[in-house]
Order: C-alpha cells, then structure tokens, then sequence
C-alpha cells in the first residue's frame, strides 16, 4: 500500500506490502495493550504476512500538539494469529523519516473482529505512514 495521506487516504497496493511506521513514543490501543518491543537493529516486515490483514477506517487525528494515525487491524481469514506491527513515517516529500530503535507492537488479529491501533507520529512532518507485519519470533 502506498502512504496515507491526510485529509484524503490512498490505497494503492506495491509489492503485496502493507507497510505503516511507528516511532517508540507511539502507543498501542487495543484489548489486552502489551508494551512495544523496541529493536536496535531494524528488521524488514514480511510480505506474506501482510497479504493476510486488512487495514480498516485509517485516518489522523490531532491530540494536543501530536498527530495521531488510527486505523483497525483483522484478518482476512484463518485462524487467531500473532502478529507485530510496525508503522514507517514520511514526510510531506515521501521520504523515509527514520526512527530509531524500531518499535514493534504485538497484536492478536482474527478474522471475526478488528482492534483498534493509535499510533504517534514523529512529528507534525509526518504526514502519511505504512504498515509492516513480522512474525513474533523476530524478537527474541
């Protein structure tokens, strides 16, 4: 998918990727919030997994001086899967605006109902974000 940007939100698939950004001070809402596994070394989200969830009514929302991305997770189909989440900014230009350490987000997802994720931008700069998804294991 290709970065979402306000007030208008484009979806255009590349490279079967959903891919989003996160930064460490973002936060997680959904049932059962768990604390963001932060990586000092980055790691690629994967494809295949992404094929597999749907994002749903993203969309930005000022909260005091920050910006928020909000958007639903589910599964397309199958059973409850393990999952994190990374979200990848951009700024107003496309480019990359990196974050470090990476923070993934672990969610559960089913195909019978969606969470909720509020994300924090890095800053007022950041205008459009993409998903990533990785297996669990990645963080050990």
């Amino acid at each position: 998918m290709m970065p979402i940007h306000p007030p208008h939100i484009r979806w255009v698939a590349v490279a079967a990727t959903v891919i989003a950004s996160w930064s460490c001070k973002s936060i997680a809402s959904a049932p059962g919030d768990r604390a963001p596994i932060l990586l000092t070394t980055p790691i690629d989200g994967d494809p295949a997994l992404a094929e597999h969830v749907r994002m749903l009514d993203a969309h930005f929302v000022t909260v005091g001086s920050s910006v928020e991305a909000r958007f639903a997770l589910q599964l397309e189909q199958g059973p409850r899967r393990s999952l994190l989440v990374h979200v990848d900014w951009f700024d107003a230009l496309g480019a990359s605006i990196e974050v470090r350490p990476q923070s993934w987000i672990p969610v559960e997802l089913s195909a019978d109902a969606s969470i909720t994720l509020r994300v924090v931008a890095p800053a007022h700069a950041a205008p459009s974000f993409r998903l990533k998804f990785h297996r669990p294991d990645v963080a050990r």
